[in-house]
């Protein structure tokens, strides 16, 4: 489906100067994208528009974006048991 992560990702920990190590960076991106998808689940968020007549319009989402919105979770949860694999995050 998409690129897979390293099972090594602790091979980048913090280096001089207090950057980021690749861990955390990746910590930080799946904690964006599980705020990301609670919103999209809770909130109306749409991608298509249909004419209701009147000047009226309806919201709603595609099929297409449903499935996309589906497939986070579990790609999600793939990097994080590859961290916790490769001892980068506490189970």
């Amino acid at each position: 489906m998409g690129r897979r992560f390293s099972k090594n990702l602790g091979a980048s920990r913090s280096g001089e100067g207090g950057e980021k190590g690749v861990s955390e960076k990746v910590l930080n991106l799946v904690g964006a994208t599980r705020m990301l998808l609670a919103y999209m689940e809770e909130s109306p968020v749409f991608d298509k528009l249909a004419d209701a007549g009147c000047g009226g319009v309806d919201a709603y989402r595609s099929e297409r974006f449903d499935e996309l919105i589906g497939h986070v979770r579990p790609a999600i949860a793939e990097v994080e048991r590859e961290m916790i694999q490769a001892g980068e995050l506490s189970s």
